[in-house]
């Protein structure tokens, strides 16, 4: 599930803004039926793509679950350059990243 086309939900792309000024992307699966179901962020494992979940995140929202799921700094769609140039730091991902996504 790596093309964004591909899901059948088409989720909606969504630009997150740490307080470092740094800029994530992510994608937003709306709730889909009546019930309304507590929201879920999806924080991906340590280097994988937000594009891992989506399947999950739409089978979520299927069951009335807004869900958010999205890129740490430095990793797919929230890399900007080269990986090799990146300046991204695990401490950021939890404090700053996470943070922006809540």
């Amino acid at each position: 599930m790596n093309d964004p086309e591909s899901t059948p939900l088409s989720p909606e792309p969504v630009a997150l803004a740490c307080a470092d000024g740094q800029r994530l992307q992510g994608h937003f699966f709306a709730a889909r039926g009546e019930a309304a179901a507590a929201p879920v962020l999806i924080s991906p494992a340590t280097g994988v793509r937000q594009q891992f979940y989506w399947r999950f995140a739409d089978w979520l929202a299927a069951q009335g679950h807004p869900t958010l799921v999205f890129d740490y700094r430095g990793i797919g769609l929230s890399l900007d350059g080269r990986l090799a140039d990146s300046r991204a730091r695990l401490v950021d991902w939890g404090r700053l990243d996470q943070a922006a996504a809540l």
